[in-house]
């Protein structure tokens, strides 16, 4: 049986990982205004709730 082959490690440069950090960031950040829209809608503070929806709204927009 042959070895299966193996890939070379994957080093990021300094510019690549600064940029996913800042994807990470972005996610981070992303899925907190949604949990606080949740939040607020539950509790049926809609214009809270449209508030948060609409910044992740427009940060999702911004960062494609």
């Amino acid at each position: 049986m042959a070895a299966e082959p193996v890939e070379p490690p994957v080093f990021l440069t300094e510019e690549s990982s600064a940029a996913a950090e800042e994807i990470k960031s972005v996610k981070v950040t992303l899925a907190d205004l949604c949990a606080k829209g949740t939040s607020n809608y539950a509790r049926k503070n809609y214009e809270a709730a449209t508030d948060f929806f609409a910044q992740a709204s427009e940060m999702q927009v911004c960062s494609n």
